[in-house]
């Protein structure tokens, strides 16, 4: 599935909300939003059984996030990340590739980045140049308002390649 194009204010190319989908083999291009340009998972499957989503073996390509996630947001979420390409993606905010927050529902966030080509992102795509962080992956145990929570946020991140992102 070829998801091109689209504009909306979190997952510009594919929102997920307190669920846990199987997200394989898509192109997500040119998409827009101000969380998660391309793809946002927002917590996960609470009902047992709890669940988390997986996203795998896509293409991430060259999407926009004004606020963070430029590629893909992850919201409180443990979703497993793994074997896709994610490229030129970008984010005035944090994470150009791959952003993770905790959320005041979801206090630990510990997704699996595994086997990803995370490649030429970019952060902070902005005409002040304060660097602010994250062009390849970006986590933080804060909200998206950029409020200490008390949380956990751990990504495993492995056998991953991450290059030439700013």
């Amino acid at each position: 599935l070829r998801i091109r194009n689209g504009t909306s204010g979190q997952g510009g190319g594919i929102a997920v909300l307190a669920s846990a989908p199987t997200i394989i083999n898509n192109d997500v291009l040119g998409n827009q939003a101000d969380f998660g340009g391309g793809i946002m998972v927002w917590g996960y499957r609470a009902l047992a059984p709890s669940a988390q989503a997986l996203v795998e073996s896509n293409v991430i390509q060259v999407n926009h996030a004004s606020d963070g996630g430029g590629g893909i947001v992850l919201v409180g979420s443990s979703a497993e990340i793994r074997n896709n390409t994610i490229v030129g993606n970008t984010t005035y905010g944090k994470g150009g590739g791959i952003g993770v927050w905790i959320s005041e529902s979801a206090l630990i966030a510990r997704p699996e980045i595994i086997n990803n080509f995370i490649y030429e992102n970019a952060a902070n795509v902005a005409a002040s140049g304060e660097f602010i962080g994250g062009g390849g992956i970006f986590a933080t145990e804060r909200n998206l308002a950029n409020q200490p929570l008390g949380g956990i946020c751990a990504p495993r991140i492995r056998s991953n390649i991450i290059a030439a992102n700013a």
